[in-house]
């Protein structure tokens, strides 16, 4: 192996490279990364790793017993497709063709045994992250649009030789630096920058060792954001016995793989053609929300309200919880209904679903939500808020399934009583989950849809206070 080339600064970039190897990221020199890429500054994917991958992650199930490989032709061609995202709908939207690529895999033709038929290939195996290979460069020149010069961001990661996520780094002693930091990313993202490179990330990183904070792909200065988390790694600093620094806790919070491929799948939004990525708050109240409703007590699961202040995205949190609720593997056939007043939502959701391999039906009806929810439907269920109102009080016979989950935006306070009398009739066993922008007064209480298990499981966007 090559010995690490510290070209930017001692301070941030070596400490980074150092911790991001320990965290399981093999190392590449900027030669090394050069020679992956076929020797050109104007090819970002690693493809002959991606490559090995595609090989290495996928195979054809034939009946009960059997499996093929992909041909070497679709192997190839599942590197080209990769390589030639479509971009004439400007890089967001290519960025956005790649996360579907990424989450839901390509399909390609292949004939077996006479049979042909179209099979998916995927890049990245998300339940099984120790399957993947993850590589760190530094310095990656990559040309610019219409021009020979290039761009060097200061450190790539790669999984399976796809360029998921973008840093720079930043002296600490520097005015201004994490500002400079962000505005680097934002001017590599422009006409003339190198949007090669950014239409395949999933975050960005701006660091230093007293700074950090991030973002995804396309988002402006005032929305990157910070990330609070109890900074629990053992690893960085144990061979130099250095305090951890702030870089070192957003390396290891964002960046571990684990970690960066959960924050990839299942907290990673588009809404209207912006991409989102969870705050830590979000990412927080998801997790522990699954935890407390997985277990099911004298019939029913633990329910709730999650509290978010106004214009935090309560609506997105609401889609990452229903999204982790059909994937966890502890709760058998969840049938989900998604209640809000954003009919602007549905096209999100479903989405969102298909990469959980679940179909969306939107109730548009009364009628028809009941008919949903008295069916054995496994599909995700959206309505708005007054078709629900209408829909529960035509149930007649109780519904008793505990698997029944209601994630409701009770933003119509005027309603909560008779809602909750209404609900806790027909769904008696429904794990009911409210989410409110307004803080709970003690005479609010007995009213809300979820009066029977109130916690407070987020916390505002502006708390201090870290979640663990």
């Amino acid at each position: 192996m090559n010995f690490i080339s510290f070209k930017e600064n001692d301070i941030s970039q070596k400490p980074a490279l150092e911790l991001l190897k320990k965290l399981g990221y093999q190392y590449l020199s900027p030669e090394e990364a050069l020679e992956l890429r076929g020797g050109k500054t104007s090819n970002v994917l690693l493809e002959e790793v991606l490559r090995r991958q595609l090989r290495a992650l996928n195979s054809i199930r034939i009946g009960s017993h059997s499996e093929a490989r992909f041909s070497e032709q679709n192997i190839e061609n599942g590197v080209i497709a990769m390589r030639n995202v479509p971009m004439e709908g400007g890089y967001l939207s290519g960025n956005e063709a790649v996360y579907n690529m990424l989450t839901l895999g390509k399909a390609f033709e292949q004939s077996i045994d006479g049979d042909k038929k179209s099979y998916t290939m995927r890049y990245i195996d998300w339940q099984h992250p120790e399957n993947n290979v993850y590589h760190v460069t530094e310095e990656f020149a990559v040309t610019r649009s219409g021009s020979s010069d290039t761009y060097r961001p200061d450190i790539v990661l790669f999984v399976n030789g796809i360029p998921l996520v973008i840093i720079e780094c930043k002296r600490p002693d520097i005015k201004g630096a994490e500002e400079q930091a962000i505005s680097q990313h934002l001017r590599n993202q422009k006409d003339d920058g190198i949007r090669s490179l950014y239409v395949y990330s999933a975050m960005l990183l701006a660091i230093g060792n007293s700074f950090g904070s991030y973002a995804t792909t396309g988002s402006a200065a005032q929305f990157w954001s910070k990330w609070h988390e109890m900074f629990i790694n053992k690893e960085a600093g144990r061979e130099e016995m250095r305090t951890p620094t702030l870089q070192d806790e957003y390396l290891y919070n964002l960046c571990r793989p684990e970690r960066l491929l959960e924050l990839i799948f299942h907290f990673t939004i588009f809404d209207a053609g912006i991409k989102k990525l969870a705050r830590y708050q979000q990412f927080f109240t998801v997790k522990e929300t699954v935890e407390r409703v997985k277990s099911i007590e004298a019939g029913h699961r633990n329910g709730g309200v999650v509290w978010h202040t106004q214009g935090s995205g309560k609506s997105l949190t609401m889609v990452m919880l229903a999204q982790k609720i059909a994937q966890e593997p502890s709760i058998h056939n969840p049938r989900i209904v998604l209640v809000t007043d954003r009919t602007d939502l549905d096209d999100q959701i479903t989405k969102t679903f298909r990469k959980c391999g679940k179909q969306v039906e939107n109730a548009t009806t009364g009628k028809r939500l009941v008919e949903l929810l008295e069916s054995d439907t496994d599909a995700v269920i959206t309505t708005v808020i007054n078709k629900f109102a209408t829909a529960i009080k035509k149930i007649k016979q109780p519904l008793t399934d505990p698997n029944i989950f209601i994630l409701i935006d009770e933003a119509h306070r005027s309603q909560y009583k008779e809602l909750a009398i209404q609900m806790n009739r027909v769904l008696p066993n429904a794990c009911k989950i409210a989410f409110t922008g307004t803080p709970l007064m003690k005479k609010d209480k007995n009213q809300g849809c979820c009066a029977v298990a109130l916690r407070r499981a987020a916390l505002a966007p502006n708390s201090k206070r870290r979640p663990h």
